[in-house]
C-alpha cells in the first residue's frame, strides 16, 4: 500500500473526512482504475450516509481489484444491503409497530 493511502486512511479514522477524500479523490485522478482507493473512498461514502455513490465505489472495486479487494467490496455492498433491509423492513415505523405488538403478543 502507497504513503499517500495509508495517510487518506489514517485522516480517515480520524475523523478528517475532508482531507481523506481529498488524498482519495487525487489517487484515483492519477489512477482510474486503483482498486484500494475506490474501496476507501466507499467508505468515506458511507462515513458521509450517500449510500448510492459508497456502491458505485465498491463496485468499481469489483471491476478493477484483485481477489481480495474483491471480496471486501463483496462484503461492503452486503452490509449495505443488510442494513437497508433492517431500516426499511423492520424499523420503519409501521412496521416496527407490527413487530412489537406481535412480540409483545406472543409473550403474553
Amino acid at each position: 500500500m502507497n504513503k499517500r493511502l495509508n495517510k487518506g486512511i489514517s485522516l480517515l479514522q480520524v475523523g478528517d473526512l475532508d482531507g481523506a477524500s481529498r488524498i482519495f479523490l487525487g489517487l484515483l485522478k492519477k489512477d482510474p482504475e486503483d482498486a484500494s482507493a475506490h474501496l476507501w473512498m466507499g467508505n468515506y461514502y458511507v462515513l458521509l450516509g450517500d449510500l448510492s455513490l459508497a456502491r458505485n465505489e465498491f463496485r468499481s472495486v469489483m471491476r478493477h481489484g484483485n481477489e481480495e479487494l474483491s471480496e471486501e467490496a463483496k462484503r461492503q455492498l452486503r452490509t449495505l444491503w443488510f442494513n437497508r433491509f433492517v431500516n426499511v423492513l423492520i424499523l420503519s415505523p409501521p412496521l416496527r409497530v407490527i413487530l412489537i405488538t406481535a412480540l409483545f403478543g406472543y409473550g403474553a
